[in-house]
């Protein structure tokens, strides 16, 4: 039943509990955050729980940055479920949030002491925010999210890609220790060269879809998906990335030498039409699909229309990410010409514009060009620009907000087994997979060293300057609620 059903319901009922908080939840799904605080409330006034309705309200109030609002909203929910778990792991976010990291580890810890001994995911995930509360470098908690790069194998040839030509196949003994955490895990990026390629990874991807808090994400030029992998991925908790660098054939097909344009069309229609499919009782998530544009001299015209492309096609996700390790003329970035900031810049305003409150949510990883302001973007970044709140901190025992929380919870693994805390960091790596094992590389001294870094609040020694510039959101550092 969609806002407008429900909407006519009402209309009959105007004081139905039921339909007032279905309605808010409705409302905060497409971000008018207002409308559904005003419906929950109504539905709390006409006999709905109300400990479950101001939770909800809490939450949203945490997501738009109203951390005021959303601490009284709990308090009183607290006074009717003390004992709630979600209050307590809420009352910990908040606190951190606004710089009390003494009482954030205080609620993590009696969450931590109300969950049953044989979640081992809940167990972790709640000890895990106790250790970036209490600032921990060395950490009982085992990591709750990995980027992986399985192998350069590739079967096409870009022109911003040169890692086909290192040969990288990751070690079983890696993968495996990999699997043994899966019970831990709350998303895993696979990723190459091209994971369709690799025999193994249908056992892999079905493995991992058994775990039902287990999120997968799977970059791919989606050009190899048949009718059982459609079948497969449609059913999971993952998100299928395909890697769309044009909307245009001749362009598409120059870029990504091997591609097929009609083959890719063909590959996204197969895929929605298995979404279209009701999914089994047994099938837990969601599924979801996004695209990644690596902007380059050859794209940079037609940024808009990926949004237009996006839409069209049912993507829930658009991403905007930089070429990198190339530095010819491709390189927009490092050899710009006249009017592609501007024009980078106007396209990602008004994608930003567009991405509010609709379908297609986007995410811009761009950097500056020739001095111009990023405008580095995600949903949380609006919601921290949107709030007058966001800044606000309990001076009378706030401490200095710790950057960014990757280094505490993610591994990145890269081609010839390095690995860093994330993606997007440019610090020393911390470990190779072909001489320590993961739990060996989790507590190594240089994760320490990137642990301490940020405690320290001295980012600009291992860091990407994007993270410490104020251009990220939460979201991008690992901050997000979940």
């Amino acid at each position: 039943m969609d806002i407008e059903d429900i909407k006519k319901e009402l209309e009959q009922d105007p004081e139905n509990a039921d339909l007032n908080a279905r309605l808010g939840w409705e409302y905060e799904k497409i971000k008018d955050y207002d409308s559904a605080v005003r419906h929950l409330n109504k539905a709390i006034e006409n006999g709905f729980d109300a400990g479950h309705a101001l939770i909800d309200i809490a939450r949203i109030y945490e997501n738009t940055g109203r951390y005021s609002e959303a601490l009284g909203e709990l308090g009183r929910a607290s006074g009717l479920k003390a004992d709630s778990l979600e209050i307590q792991m809420s009352l910990g976010r908040l606190c951190r949030e606004t710089g009390d990291y003494a009482a954030s580890g205080k609620y993590f810890k009696k969450a931590y002491e109300a969950v049953p001994a044989e979640d081992l995911f809940l167990k972790n995930k709640v000890l895990n925010e106790m250790e970036i509360s209490q600032k921990k470098t060395v950490l009982a908690s085992k990591v709750r999210g990995f980027g992986v790069n399985l192998s350069n194998k590739c079967d096409l040839r870009c022109k911003m890609c040169q890692i086909w030509k290192t040969p990288w196949d990751m070690p079983r003994k890696t993968i495996d220790e990999i699997i043994k955490l899966f019970p831990y895990i709350e998303v895993v990026f696979w990723q190459g060269g091209e994971v369709f390629l690799l025999d193994y990874f249908r056992d892999l991807f079905r493995k991992a879809a058994s775990f039902p808090n287990l999120y997968q994400v799977i970059v791919t030029h989606g050009l190899l998906i048949d009718e059982n992998w459609a079948r497969d991925l449609t059913r999971a908790n993952a998100t299928l990335l395909y890697s769309v660098d044009s909307t245009e054939k001749q362009t598409y097909e120059s870029i990504r030498k091997g591609a097929d344009f009609d083959t890719l069309l063909r590959s996204i229609d197969l895929v929605n039409r298995h979404r279209e499919v009701p999914r089994d009782k047994d099938c837990h998530g969601k599924f979801e699909t996004a695209m990644n544009v690596v902007v380059m001299r050859s794209n940079y015209r037609e940024l808009e229309r990926f949004m237009d492309f996006a839409e069209e096609r049912g993507f829930d996700h658009l991403h905007f990410l930089p070429i990198e390790n190339v530095e010819g003329p491709e390189n927009i970035f490092l050899n710009p010409e006249p009017g592609a900031a501007e024009r980078i810049e106007t396209a990602v305003s008004a994608i930003t514009a567009r991405s509010s409150g609709g379908r297609v949510r986007f995410y811009n990883w761009l950097p500056r060009i020739n001095g111009q302001k990023s405008c580095c973007t995600g949903p949380e970044r609006e919601k921290e620009q949107s709030s007058g709140e966001s800044g606000k901190r309990n001076t009378a025992c706030a401490e200095q907000a710790l950057l960014c929380y990757w280094p505490w919870k993610h591994m990145f693994i890269e081609a010839e087994g390095w690995v860093r805390p994330y993606a997007i960091c440019t610090g020393e790596y911390v470990g190779n997979v072909l001489d320590n094992s993961l739990q060996e590389i989790w507590n190594s001294e240089k994760m320490q060293e990137y642990r301490r870094s940020i405690i320290e609040n001295r980012p600009q020694d291992i860091c990407d300057p994007r993270c410490f510039s104020g251009v990220m959101s939460k979201e991008c550092l690992g901050r997000s609620i979940g």
